[in-house]
């Protein structure tokens, strides 16, 4: 099988002239929040969300999870909680950013 690399997205997004507002993603195995930061700086993105995929309850497989929202000059840490109230921590994170 040959693979082809793709278009970055968040790359291609936040290099616009008219740049939205951008909320990444940083799912990762371990407390790696060095890589999450890192791709928030890289990508241009607002907002990074990370979480640690490995962590028991956490992650892809589960109705819960604990995520960390980064920004430029601020890193917040939340309870494990359930996804929808990831949902709307993300959203009122956006919210403050924004006003």
């Amino acid at each position: 099988m040959q693979l082809t690399p793709t278009v970055d997205i968040l790359k291609s997004v936040t290099s616009k002239k008219k740049k939205p507002f951008v909320i990444g993603f940083s799912a990762e195995t371990g407390l790696n929040i060095a890589k999450a930061k890192k791709k928030l700086k890289e990508k241009k993105m607002d907002l990074v969300v990370f979480n640690n995929v490995a962590e028991q309850n956490a992650g892809f497989e589960s109705d819960t999870n604990r995520i960390v929202i980064i920004g430029a000059n601020e890193e917040k840490q939340y309870p494990l909680m359930s996804k929808e109230e990831c949902a709307g921590a993300i959203y009122d994170r956006y919210l403050e950013a924004i006003s």
